[in-house]
């Protein structure tokens, strides 16, 4: 159930497999679909239904979620309880039904930074396919955003899939049988492109995204400063080249790329002319972006894809590696942040997104390799890129941030393709990184958070000569004073013990019930949301 509008009032469950009288269909047979079920404000342009009948028009849409039945219940409404009657702001929601027959696993199931990497160049890329169908997502996060997809079978007895639509797998492989290794979910706040910046339309400025995930400039209140590193991004030209060496770079780009590297160029140039203008008093406004100005463009939707990645490799954990950070070193204080982050709230993001060498202090040692490809990505979605879209010297257009992000990821993920890549290194999908901070904003109990005083390092299953679990306490304490541990049983390095019983009775991947885990897991270890229960002994 999501927590903050339009989500609010909103119940998502995963519709089971064979026998519904049988409890052993939950675990045992795969889950046929999903079913949504939300109260929407019904006076809203767009529906997610209508949305989802746009982009699969003409037959599925590779990369999005297949939809079999919408409907609206305007007989079966609900007020807004904190506003009362007679304000003119009251939303009255009405029930919306959504049946998918298409499920997906969150991104912290991806085993390799390779299946990262992919699944994050099918998102670009599926995003520009419904931007050529005239719809922008504008709340792409992690959250909506899955990997390892599956679609229901019965769903092509009503439609097929369209073809030619490239996808990374068929670009390194030349199989046109191959499908995209994302799934995009959840269009409660997508609109009809261009058609949301009309005159009149109120929702194009509002800040309606993810916070972790949503782009800079649509999430700050206050002015950005834009400075400029014309020397790095010049750098960026050379490597947007190089990938045209590349023997998939025709059958990633068969139409060309309407002279992107042409246009960056230019852009470089002004970006070297604005940093020289913008030292004068009265060309003070080159200096920053007014947040008033800013609507959702399509770019700040492939920003979101950034975040995703970046988290996902801030937290990911080598197999076998040790989980736990050092109290307040660098990864823990840059991913704590992140959690805490507030749309509104927007300085703390900017100081590693702007002009940045990269996440190198971040990463896990054997991650650090993906420091650069992350700074290249953050050093082109940085460029101010709102002050270039109309601009007389040449046309900006709206996929180029597309073309860029998919000429990076496409660098890399070649390179991790060769065989035996010893930086293709396993994951572990079953537990992030370990956050060692002293201030926890974030729920008590969380085992990513946690630290466990000497006399409760035996319940921890600590040894009692770790130093933190002599030194550092949970944020809250009991009624005796004594600080809470996490619920979770832990290792001896701390390493939480997943609560559910999936893995351990064998359960189906791909049934309900094991899926309806993982994102239980997912939200726990990855973002300290609800609770996990350990198993009974």
């Amino acid at each position: 159930m999501a927590a903050k509008p339009p989500g609010r009032m909103t119940w998502v469950g995963f519709e089971i497999g064979g026998d519904s009288d049988a409890l052993d269909s939950v675990c045992k047979e795969p889950c046929v679909g999903v079913v949504k079920i939300s109260y929407q404000n019904n006076e809203d342009r767009w529906k997610e239904g209508e949305l989802l009948d746009t982009v699969h028009a003409d037959g599925w849409l590779p990369g999005v979620v297949r939809h079999v039945y919408w409907g609206r219940d305007v007989k079966a409404d609900v007020g807004d309880m904190t506003v009362s009657d007679t304000n003119p702001d009251r939303v009255d929601g009405v029930k919306e039904t959504l049946q998918l027959r298409s499920v997906g696993d969150p991104l912290s199931q991806c085993t390799t930074p390779l299946q990262m990497l992919k699944v994050a160049y099918d998102a670009t890329e599926t995003h520009l396919q419904l931007l050529k169908r005239k719809i922008i997502h504008r709340d792409f996060s992690w959250y909506n955003i899955l990997c390892n997809p599956w679609h229901d079978q019965r769903t092509l007895d009503d439609k097929k899939p369209l073809a030619g639509i490239p996808c990374i797998d068929y670009i390194l492989t030349g199989d046109t049988t191959k499908e995209p290794c994302c799934l995009i979910a959840d269009f409660d706040h997508a609109g009809r492109y261009p058609d949301i910046y009309k005159p009149g339309y109120e929702g194009s400025c509002q800040k309606i995204a993810t916070p972790m995930f949503c782009a800079i400039e649509t999430s700050t209140d206050t002015p950005l400063v834009r400075k400029v590193d014309a020397y790095m991004l010049e750098t960026l030209t050379t490597k947007f080249r190089d990938v045209e060496a590349l023997a998939v770079f025709q059958q990633a780009f068969p139409e060309g790329d309407a002279g992107f590297v042409e246009m960056f160029e230019k852009v470089v140039e002004l970006e070297q002319k604005r940093a020289r203008l913008m030292t004068r008093p009265e060309n003070e406004a080159l200096r920053f972006t007014d947040p008033a100005t800013v609507v959702h463009e399509p770019w700040y939707d492939v920003q979101s894809i950034f975040w995703s990645i970046l988290w996902f490799f801030v937290r990911a954990l080598p197999e076998g590696r040790e989980p736990r950070d050092v109290m307040d070193g660098d990864f823990s204080t840059f991913a704590n942040t992140l959690l805490t982050h507030k749309i509104g709230k927007e300085k703390n993001r900017t100081d590693d997104f702007f002009y940045w060498d990269g996440p190198r202090s971040y990463l896990h040692p054997d991650l650090v390799h993906f420091a650069d490809l992350i700074r290249d990505l953050a050093l082109y979605l940085s460029v101010p890129w709102h002050m270039y879209k109309n601009h007389p010297e040449f046309k900006l257009p709206d996929d180029h941030a597309h073309t860029a992000v998919r000429r990076l990821l496409l660098a890399e993920i070649y390179t991790l393709n060769q065989p035996k890549n010893p930086l293709n290194v396993t994951l572990d999908p079953t537990q992030p990184r370990i956050i060692h901070t002293i201030y926890n904003h974030l729920t008590i109990g969380l085992p990513v958070l946690w630290r466990a005083p000497k006399r409760k390092a035996e319940l921890a299953e600590l040894d009692e000569r770790d130093a933190d679990a002599k030194r550092h306490r949970v944020q809250g304490d009991d009624k005796l004073g004594v600080a809470l541990v996490a619920s979770e049983p832990t290792t001896a390095v701390g390493k939480a013990v997943l609560g559910h019983r999936c893995y351990e009775r064998g359960c189906l991947p791909q049934s309900a019930g094991a899926r309806a885990e993982k994102l239980r897991d997912d939200r726990y270890l990855f973002f300290g949301v609800g609770v996990r229960k350990p198993l009974p002994p």
